[in-house]
């Protein structure tokens, strides 16, 4: 898979730019600034670069820790009161960095405009074409896949409570090569999930399930 991501049996891994171990994706920190959605250096390399550094600078650490202790409620008041001057602003960044995240990000633009398409084919908007194509199954014949796979209490009119779920995350594929979107589109790789339990599993993959 591109950026350093590719499959080993079932597992999906990638190699640290530092210790250039080949690992599973749950020892990298999730990063909006990389193409595959990573940080490029492993979990274990990236907490021996920081107790590194803290170790550096201990004293520095220790005297904001006595402060913000002596000063609790001081630093709480300072806080809130700078949220209050500064919450438009902030907002308006957060705002900002995100659209030129989503901009320069072309595998975050792949994944949205992947669920535009599933979402129009499930509600019969596209009849042919690389949505229905991918998906493998008609839209009427996906429908009915996932109502066999539907969990007590799920129905059509409580839909928004349950979501289809990406089996293997769409943060898993590499989206600009065209094999691998037809793995991550296709409907053998959704399914009916609560929207709590959706949440819960994020981009864990299967193998990383408990």
């Amino acid at each position: 898979m591109g950026s350093g991501v590719f499959y080993r049996g079932e597992s999906c891994m990638k190699k640290c730019t530092k210790c250039g171990k080949k690992k599973d994706l749950s020892m990298f920190h999730k990063s909006q600034d990389q193409r595959d959605g990573l940080k490029p250096r492993c979990k274990v390399c990236r907490n021996i670069e920081s107790k590194k550094y803290y170790d550096e600078n201990e004293e520095v650490y220790e005297r904001k820790r006595v402060f913000v202790v002596v000063n609790k409620e001081l630093v709480a008041a300072s806080k809130k009161a700078w949220w209050k001057l500064n919450k438009k602003r902030t907002l308006l960044q957060q705002k900002a960095y995100k659209k030129i995240s989503y901009k320069n990000n072309i595998q975050l633009r792949l994944m949205a405009t992947l669920r535009r398409r599933l979402y129009s084919a499930l509600k019969g908007k596209a009849k042919q074409g690389s949505a229905v194509r991918d998906l493998g199954c008609t839209p009427e014949q996906f429908k009915r896949y996932l109502e066999s796979k539907f969990q007590n209490g799920m129905t059509w009119d409580n839909y928004g409570k349950w979501h289809i779920d990406h089996i293997m995350p769409l943060s898993s594929f590499d989206l600009t090569n065209y094999e691998q979107v037809k793995q991550a589109c296709h409907y053998k790789n959704l399914q009916p999930l609560w929207a709590e339990d959706n949440l819960k599993k994020g981009v864990k993959l299967p193998s990383q399930r408990r």
